[in-house]
């Protein structure tokens, strides 16, 4: 028996019935076992894709699995075949973004770290953008349909603080308050 504490997220290998992703959490005097998706479901609104290999993943407050996956199936290659998922019990595997998609006018070049999400289903993480001379990291913000960069290096930095030449990591909370730990050309408190 599990007490005290769950054990959420992550695929697992069973190999009876491949790869399976689960929560485990106690209910009274026994465990219970919700698969949310299995490996190889097919992604919401795009014809013949689906899942092929969990990153990472964390539990939201809606009990929904927010996962950063790697994509398989109709005209997913190398330029597109990352995404951020959201899946809720019983529910579909839904694309927030994907390796290859637009954001604020930018192409995602490369999803680097699962992402984190706040209350309100809000998810945070972290990309490669196109810059010149080489890509930069970025930090990309919302829900599907409504993201947005909101911190990047060779940007403007918040606050007027100069631009950012390095960020090396993202927090937020709960409440959706974000913190950055990052540089600018010149030293400043950000």
């Amino acid at each position: 028996m599990i007490a005290n504490f769950k054990i959420v997220g992550g695929w697992i290998r069973n190999l009876l019935f491949g790869w399976i992703c689960i929560v485990v959490t106690p209910v009274e005097a026994r465990d219970s076992f919700t698969i949310f998706k299995t490996l190889g479901s097919p992604v919401e609104g795009l014809s013949g894709v689906s899942t092929n290999g969990d990153i990472a993943s964390v539990v939201g407050d809606d009990n929904a699995i927010y996962s950063l996956v790697y994509l398989t199936g109709n005209g997913v290659d190398s330029t597109n075949d990352q995404g951020i998922v959201r899946v809720a019990p019983g529910g579909p595997v839904e694309l927030i973004a994907r390796k290859g998609q637009k954001v604020g006018g930018k192409t995602i070049l490369q999803i680097n770290d699962p992402p984190v999400v706040d209350s309100a289903g809000n998810v945070l993480f972290q990309v490669y953008l196109p810059s010149s001379p080489f890509s930069r990291i970025a930090y990309i913000h919302g829900k599907a349909g409504k993201l947005k960069i909101i911190a990047g290096e060779n940007r403007p930095g918040p606050g007027g603080v100069g631009t950012l030449t390095s960020l090396l990591f993202e927090r937020m909370n709960a409440g959706g308050q974000l913190a950055f730990l990052g540089y600018t050309a010149t030293p400043q408190a950000m």
